[in-house]
């Protein structure tokens, strides 16, 4: 898996076997300089990908995009008629925010294999991936890619944080060192944050965006992430085809490539359908809530531990990035994760357990974009390849402004699992009748299992949508009265203050109320 940079020299020498005709290429060091492969684009444009420049030269080869080809049936590729799976069943048209599973032959074979002669260890990746299920489906929603892509660490690496292989890739994504640097992670002697499950996510969520809006399908996406996008683009020109299957068939993609795919799509219908192929998944602990707090380098985990009370293991659990279980003391700032029970006690006293290892330190926090002049919100999000509305949350930002040397957070800082049994991402276009009316829940029932007191969703918002829930807990929000949570469960104020001892009518944010 790795990201190449595509320049002239070497698309002409890799592609001259494939065809003689390509246009000059203007030079592009960066998968996002790539266009979305799309035909009706201007050729005239200054930048173009590889495909379309040999696409013009060969008119043979179908022009419309993929995921415009597909109506009708949901399985058919390009006229091959496969069979779409019982858990699809209203989805008409693929694009980059679902990913429809189907079966063929490749398919079918890896999910014999799967069910038989690996069931053991598939079952085991399974369970261990259980624990980090909500956590990676919750980062792929927020950028709205298909959760369905939760899957894709289970063949890379069984969900290992410590997963290492032959060409050196490390972690649950299984990234190389330059791919990784290049999508924001830090990786030094002391710290490997493709270790990490929060941030090594975000930046597999980036590479996977890029790839998608480089090929338009979610299959040669796929095949590019495992074998590089060079490879990909070099088979579709010398294939005359953008259908992965004919490229599988006409062996024209390395076998590990041609396996890849199948593999990552009979992973996930069998993980979306254990109950049916015999297998379970005991129950145990989501990944816990987590929040970053920043501090300074040159200190031990020990150290922490000591001073805000909370268990060393736990701290060693959350931060597998730090491979000595200490912040390197040339790190000027570094974001360390602990439970939010211990956030205030250790921004509270952290300059004492500074103090007594203290060292002159050079790097930056790398979760943080000090604003340049001439900056402004949409070409951070782009220059970080985050969605604006997450650049936009992660800073408490309602509009548009900002300012020179505003410090903005570029990456997660905390994360929050749903408490209950079920939950939903929110998708484009959702409003709180509709979730409500496909869960068969009221609105009313809804908003108070998710403390909302308006009506008010956002793309990637996360939902609990769990039936027959009677007793409710309420977190406080920055700008709540208790006046407000009342009116939304129809309790009155004396009944509130009841139930949660309080002597006034005074509440705070982060508090959890009983309803």
């Amino acid at each position: 898996m790795s990201v190449i940079n595509i320049k002239i020299s070497i698309l002409i020498i890799l592609l001259s076997s494939s065809c003689s005709n390509i246009s000059p290429l203007n030079s592009s060091s960066h998968l996002s300089d790539y266009p979305i492969l799309d035909n009706k684009k201007n050729v005239n444009q200054p930048v173009k990908s590889a495909e379309t420049l040999y696409l013009k030269d060969n008119p043979a080869i179908e022009k419309k995009p993929l995921n415009k080809e597909i109506k009708k049936d949901i399985g058919a590729i390009k006229g091959k008629s496969v069979r779409p799976l019982a858990i699809e069943k209203s989805q008409t048209v693929l694009d980059k925010h679902e990913f429809t599973l189907y079966k063929n032959k490749h398919v079918e074979k890896w999910m014999n294999y799967f069910l038989k002669k690996d069931k053991a260890r598939f079952s085991r990746y399974i369970q261990r991936g259980s624990y980090y299920k909500e956590l990676i489906q919750t980062v792929l929603e927020e950028e709205e890619l298909p959760a369905m892509l939760y899957y894709l660490p289970l063949i890379e690496s069984g969900f290992n944080l410590n997963a290492y292989s032959r060409a050196s890739a490390v972690g649950p994504w299984q990234f190389i060192k330059g791919t990784a640097k290049r999508y924001g992670l830090t990786i030094n002697s002391l710290i490997d944050e493709r270790r990490d499950p929060i941030h090594s996510t975000e930046a597999a969520v980036k590479y996977l965006n890029d790839l998608y809006n480089v090929f338009n399908s979610w299959e040669l996406a796929l095949a590019a992430y495992n074998c590089g996008e060079i490879r990909v683009l070099r088979a579709i020109m010398k294939g005359k085809t953008r259908d992965f299957w004919q490229l599988v068939e006409k062996k024209l993609l390395p076998r590990e490539t041609r396996n890849y795919v199948p593999k990552f799509i009979a992973a996930a219908y069998i993980g979306e359908n254990l109950e049916k192929h015999d297998l379970k998944v005991k129950d145990r602990e989501n990944y816990p809530n987590v929040e970053a707090v920043e501090v300074s380098g040159g200190v031990s985990l020990k150290t922490i531990s000591k001073h805000i009370g909370m268990s060393y293991q736990s701290l060693v659990n959350i931060n597998p990035a730090l491979k000595m279980r200490k912040i390197p003391g040339w790190q000027k700032k570094y974001d360390l994760w602990v439970y939010p029970q211990f956030k205030n006690k250790l921004i509270n006293s952290y300059e004492k357990i500074a103090r007594s290892s203290q060292k002159e330190s050079s790097h930056s926090n790398p979760g943080l974009y000090t604003v340049k002049k001439g900056d402004f919100l949409i070409k951070i999000a782009k220059k970080f390849k985050i969605s604006i509305n997450n650049l936009r949350r992660y800073n408490n930002i309602k509009g548009n402004k900002i300012y020179t040397g505003q410090k903005l957070k570029i990456r997660k800082t905390r994360y929050r699992k749903v408490n209950g049994d079920k939950f939903y991402f929110v998708k484009r276009n959702d409003y709180l009748g509709k979730v409500a009316n496909k869960f068969k829940l009221s609105v009313s029932y809804l908003k108070k299992l998710n403390g909302l007191i308006s009506e008010t969703l956002y793309v990637g918002q996360k939902l609990n949508v769990s039936r027959d829930v009677k007793n409710f807990k309420y977190k406080v929000k920055k700008g709540d009265s208790l006046l407000k949570i009342a009116k939304l469960y129809k309790k009155s104020l004396k009944y509130l203050r009841n139930k949660n001892s309080l002597r006034n009518n005074k509440i705070y944010a982060g508090q959890l109320l009983n309803i």
